[in-house]
């Protein structure tokens, strides 16, 4: 499928979309910082754990929505069905990690954002997803990843 199928999408924009999604990282390795060189006795572990889970479920939700918007532009009868159902789940696991807390929401958050870059990988080799975008998230679902099992590791 040629860049074109997918609508046009200049350079400019993808560089927007790239800051945007890269700057969106900063809370999580922040947090994780945090999670790592604050004093345990004080609220800042507290507070950046609560922090950090919310994010998280956030942004996984936010992952999910793309991949809504994806089938409403993308696919079709069944596959679209599937999608849409299967689109929702980001949602409900990062509430789940939220209400489990620290360092097993962490890794919860973690496996599902590698389950998520393995399905965006799928989007690609089937044609779903624009090569760039596909890259794009490997990176930002690697520094998520690492910084939620660091995360999980300082909270242990």
């Amino acid at each position: 499928m040629s860049e074109a199928d997918y609508g046009e999408i200049s350079d400019k924009s993808k560089r927007m979309a790239w800051l945007l999604s890269l700057s969106g990282t900063i809370p999580f390795l922040g947090l994780a910082i945090v999670l790592v060189f604050a004093p345990t006795d004080g609220t800042y572990v507290s507070s950046s754990s609560s922090a950090l889970l919310t994010y998280g479920a956030i942004i996984l939700s936010f992952l999910g929505g793309v991949r809504w918007g994806v089938a409403l532009t993308r696919a079709e009868g069944r596959t679209a069905t599937q999608v849409f159902v299967l689109s929702v789940i980001p949602a409900l696991i990062g509430w789940g990690a939220v209400l489990l807390g620290q360092s097993t929401g962490f890794f919860i958050l973690a496996i599902a954002f590698f389950a998520q870059g393995v399905w965006d990988y799928g989007a690609w080799c089937t044609d779903v997803m624009q090569e760039w975008f596909v890259k794009l998230r490997m990176v930002v679902s690697g520094i998520v990843i690492l910084s939620l099992f660091v995360a999980a590791i300082a909270s242990l």
